[in-house]
This record gives C-alpha cells, sequence and structure tokens, in this order.
C-alpha cells in the first residue's frame, strides 16, 4: 500500500493539466459514446454500459467550468470510484488524454489556501515543467450532484 501512496495518473482537458490518486481510478478505456439522457446536471452527457453498470459520463471540460470536450482519436474515458454518503458508485470522466503515472512527494506539493480554490483541488505541483491540479476524487461532485447521479444510474439499473 506505500508504495501508492503518492502516485497520481495525470490527464489532459484541454490545455489543462490534472491529476487524481491511483487509488481511485478503476480502469482507463476507450471514448464510449453515451446513451442520450436528460439530467439536470449538464456536465452528464448520458450513460454507459460499462461490464454490465450504468455509468453516468461526465463531461470533465463543462464540469471544471472549461469548454465542451471534443471528441478524438486520444479521447478516453477514466472510471474513477466515487464514495458516496450511502452508497459507492462510478462515474466516466472524459479526458482528451491520458499523460502519465506520477510520484508527487509531500514537499512538492503547493496547497492552494484561498477562497478562489474550487473544494475538489487538493494542490498543485509541476510534473514534467507542466502545472498539474490533483483531484479529490470524492469532492469532485457536491452533495446534490451526488444525489442526482445515484438517482439517475439506479432508475436505469
Amino acid at each position: 500500500m506505500d508504495e501508492i501512496k503518492n502516485t497520481y495518473l495525470t490527464f489532459n482537458v484541454g490545455t489543462n493539466h490534472f491529476g487524481i490518486h491511483v487509488e481511485s481510478i478503476v480502469e482507463i478505456v476507450e471514448y464510449i459514446e453515451p446513451k442520450l439522457q436528460s439530467s439536470e446536471l449538464p456536465f452528464m452527457k448520458g450513460l454507459i454500459d460499462y461490464r454490465g453498470e450504468i455509468v453516468p459520463l461526465i463531461d470533465t471540460g463543462l464540469k471544471f467550468g472549461l469548454d465542451a470536450m471534443n471528441i478524438t482519436d486520444q479521447t478516453c474515458c477514466i472510471i474513477v470510484a466515487i464514495k458516496g454518503v450511502e452508497q459507492n458508485f462510478n462515474v466516466a470522466l472524459v479526458v482528451d488524454a491520458v499523460t502519465e503515472v506520477a510520484e508527487i512527494d509531500e514537499n512538492a506539493r503547493q496547497y492552494i489556501e484561498t477562497s478562489y480554490k474550487p473544494g475538489y483541488v487538493q494542490f498543485a505541483a509541476k510534473v514534467n515543467d507542466d502545472f498539474v491540479m490533483f483531484l479529490d476524487s470524492n469532492k469532485v461532485f457536491n452533495d446534490s450532484e451526488v444525489i442526482s447521479l445515484l438517482k439517475i444510474t439506479n432508475q436505469k439499473a
């Protein structure tokens, strides 16, 4: 377990670089075209079938306040495990490209201590000269979003 304590997967969304702890990652898969689903969540592009499980497909560009994702040959989905209050569930984050698995030493982390920081950003760090924002997968979605995502996936199950 100690060998993955500081291990993060980094990925691109547009010109922005993000990272997420490898413990949260279930799998990286090719982009899957979602089934259309009306939703009050503008960043949810629909539902996909991931190994027999109904999973919400999240446009990370829209979720992070950026432009909507453009699907290319490099686009993929990162299946991420989210810890809910009453039940855990998976989401598929659409990203432009996965870049690498990186070890981020505690001393290299820059913590953002202002009100500007979105609650889901744990810290930032330089990785190969890129400024990367590292996410707390369990805080990417607020409580009402989690409830909506669970309601939608449970209705389709």
